[in-house]
C-alpha cells in the first residue's frame, strides 16, 4: 500500500520443525503520476493528471503531455503548467519512468527545473536572449561598453535629428518592437536567429546579443539592468538639452530649442517601449496546478521564483510605480490633446507635444498616442498566452490596423503613409508565415521545420533593414544639405565617366568592324558627241565587285 510501511512475516514447518515452502515475492513501486489500483493489482494513471491534460500509457508507466504543458515536480508534489516563452519542446515528449523530466525542456536553451525556467548547472541568464551560456566574470567589463554605445545612440539622435518628428520613424520603431518581443518564435532554433534579430533591435534599446555579463546572473538580476539602461538614456538626454545651450553641441538645421526637443521625444518613445516590455515581463506569472489540487502562482520568466515573493517584490513594485508615473499616463495625454492646454504645467511642455504631433494631421494627433497604447496587447500577450495563440491574435490585430492606417492615412505626407504601411504589411506576412509553419507540424503531427521558418523571416527582416538605411539617409541628406551636393557631384562625375567609356567603346567597335565599300555612280549630262548615237551619253562607272582588271 502506498505511503505505508507493512512489515509481512511468512512461515511454514513440516513435523520435524523445517521449512517446506519457497515463497517469492516481488516488490514493486509505482512511478510518479501513477497510484497502485487495488482491483487490478496495477499501477494506474492518477485522475487529477488526466483531469489537467496529461495522459498515460499505463502498461510502461509513461507520461505524455501534449504541446505547451510541463509536467514535473514542484516542491515535491507533482504538478502541470503551461510552458511559456517556448522553453519547452513544441514537440510531444514522452516521458517514462525514471526519465529526468527536464527532458521536456528545450536542449539548445539548456534549461532544467520548474517550468524548464532555470538554467542547468554552470550557466547563467545572458541579455539578448532566453538561451543559457557558460559566462565568467571577466564579461562584467562588458558594462562600460554599454554606456559607451548609450552615450554614442543619444548623441547620433541628437546631433544627426535622427528624430520622430519627421514621422518616417514610426513604423520602423513599431516593427523592432513586436520582431523582438516575438524573436524567439519567428527565429526558432539554432540558425544565428537571436543574433540575427541585432539589425533592427536596437531601435526597441535591445542590443539583440546574446551577451554575459557575470557568472551566476539569473532572471530577476537581468530585469534590474534592463530597467537600468532606458533610465540611464534619459539621464543623459537631460545632460544633453541642457548642454545644448552651450557652443559645442548647438543643432545647425533647427533651431536650439526645437533641436533638443526632438531628440528627446525620440527618447521617450524608445525608453516607453523598453520600459512597458520590462513591466510586461514582470506582470507576467503562470499556475502551477498540483495534483493533490493546490495551486502555486510563478513569475514567468523564472517560475521558480514565487510571484510576489522577497526578490519579485521590489521590482514588481518599481514596475507599478513606473506604470502609474509614466507608462499610462505618457500616452494617454498624446491620445487627448485636449488635457493638455487644461495644465499650466503641460503648456510648458508644447515643444515636445509639437515634436510628436508635427508628423500628423491635425485631426489625427491621437494616432501616435493611439499607436503606444495598442503596444500594450501583444506585450502583454506574450507573458500571458502561450505560443502560437499569442501570435495569432497579435497577426489579427496588427492586420487591423493596417486597414485603418490605409483608411485614415493619418500622416500629412503620403510617402510616410505608404513606409509606415509597408512596415505593418511586413509583419502581417511575416506573423501569418511563421503560423502556416506550425500549422503544417501541427497538421503532420511532426517537427516544425525551423530551417524555413527562420530563413523566410530573415528575408523579410533583410527588407525592413533596408527601409531602416534609406531612412538613416534620407535623414543625413536633410541634416546635412553639403552631402547631398556632394554626392550628386560624384554621381555626375561617375555619368560622365560612363558616357567617355562608351564613346571610346563605340570608337572602338567601328575600327575593328569592316565595312563593304561604298557603290559610286556618276551620271553626265553634258558630254561631248558621242561617237555611237547621237543622243547624250549616260555612263555608268561599275562597281568594285563587277571590275575583271
Amino acid at each position: 500500500m502506498e505511503g505505508r510501511n507493512v512489515s509481512v512475516v511468512i512461515f511454514s514447518t513440516d513435523l520435524i520443525g523445517r521449512a517446506r515452502t519457497e515463497i517469492t515475492v516481488n516488490l514493486g513501486q509505482c512511478g510518479q503520476g501513477f497510484a497502485f489500483n487495488t482491483e487490478s493489482l496495477t499501477c494506474v494513471c492518477i485522475e487529477e493528471l488526466e483531469t489537467l491534460g496529461i495522459s498515460c500509457e499505463t502498461d510502461n508507466q509513461i507520461l505524455t503531455s501534449p504541446r505547451n504543458l510541463w509536467v514535473g515536480p514542484v516542491d515535491g508534489i507533482l504538478g502541470v503548467a503551461e510552458c511559456p516563452l517556448l522553453y519547452c519542446e513544441f514537440n510531444v515528449i514522452p516521458i517514462s519512468q525514471g526519465a529526468d523530466f527536464d527532458v521536456q525542456c528545450d536542449s539548445r536553451l539548456f534549461r532544467r527545473g520548474v517550468v524548464c525556467g532555470d538554467c542547468q548547472e554552470g550557466r547563467s541568464f545572458v541579455l539578448g536572449t532566453s538561451r543559457c551560456m557558460e559566462c565568467s566574470n571577466i564579461s562584467v567589463f562588458l558594462f562600460p561598453m554599454f554606456l559607451i554605445l548609450g552615450f554614442i545612440l543619444t548623441l547620433v539622435i541628437y546631433y544627426l535629428d535622427m528624430s520622430i518628428a519627421l514621422g518616417l520613424l514610426n513604423g520602423a520603431i513599431f516593427f523592432s518592437n513586436l520582431v523582438t518581443i516575438y524573436g524567439e518564435f519567428l527565429f526558432p532554433g539554432s540558425l544565428g536567429g537571436a543574433n540575427f534579430i541585432f539589425i533592427v533591435s536596437f531601435l526597441s534599446l535591445n542590443f539583440g546579443i546574446e551577451s554575459c555579463l557575470y557568472n551566476g546572473m539569473r532572471g530577476l538580476d537581468r530585469i534590474w539592468w534592463q530597467l537600468s539602461f532606458p533610465l540611464y538614456l534619459l539621464v543623459l538626454m537631460i545632460f544633453i538639452v541642457c548642454l545644448a545651450r552651450t557652443k559645442y553641441l548647438r543643432g545647425v538645421k533647427y533651431n536650439d530649442r526645437l533641436s533638443p526637443a526632438r531628440a528627446f521625444t525620440t527618447l521617450l518613445i524608445l525608453c516607453y517601449v523598453s520600459v512597458l516590455q520590462v513591466s510586461a515581463q514582470l506582470f507576467g506569472f503562470i499556475t502551477v496546478q498540483a495534483i493533490d489540487g493546490s495551486s502555486s502562482t510563478r513569475w514567468i520568466l523564472e517560475p521558480s521564483v514565487v510571484y510576489f515573493s522577497s526578490g519579485h517584490a521590489p521590482l514588481m513594485l518599481i514596475s507599478v510605480i513606473i506604470s502609474i508615473g509614466y507608462l499610462i499616463p505618457f500616452p494617454l495625454l498624446l491620445l487627448f490633446p485636449n488635457l493638455i492646454f487644461k495644465s499650466r504645467f503641460l503648456k510648458k511642455l508644447k515643444p515636445l507635444y509639437d515634436a510628436f504631433w508635427h508628423p500628423f494631421e491635425p485631426k489625427f494627433r491621437f494616432w501616435l498616442g493611439f499607436r503606444l497604447i495598442f503596444r500594450w496587447i501583444p506585450f502583454l500577450l506574450t507573458f500571458i498566452a502561450p505560443p502560437p495563440i499569442n501570435i495569432f491574435v497579435t497577426d489579427i490585430m496588427i492586420l487591423l490596423l493596417l486597414f485603418v492606417q490605409l483608411t485614415l492615412k493619418p500622416f500629412k505626407n503620403n510617402w510616410i503613409n505608404i513606409i509606415d504601411s509597408v512596415f505593418l504589411c511586413l509583419l502581417v506576412i511575416m506573423f501569418t508565415g511563421s503560423l502556416f509553419f506550425v500549422a503544417s507540424a501541427v497538421r503532420d503531427n511532426g517537427f516544425v521545420d525551423e530551417y524555413r521558418t527562420t530563413i523566410y523571416n530573415k528575408v523579410l527582416t533583410v527588407i525592413a533593414f533596408c527601409l531602416i538605411l534609406g531612412i538613416f539617409f534620407y535623414h543625413l541628406k536633410i541634416r546635412f544639405p553639403k552631402l547631398e551636393a556632394f554626392t550628386n557631384r560624384v554621381w555626375h562625375k561617375l555619368k560622365k565617366g560612363e558616357r567617355k567609356e562608351n564613346i571610346i567603346e563605340q570608337e572602338l567597335n567601328s575600327s575593328t568592324t569592316w565595312k563593304e565599300p561604298p557603290t559610286y555612280t556618276i551620271v553626265t549630262t553634258d558630254l561631248r558627241e558621242s561617237l555611237l548615237e547621237d543622243d547624250n551619253f549616260v555612263a555608268v562607272i561599275p562597281t568594285t565587285d563587277r571590275c575583271t582588271s
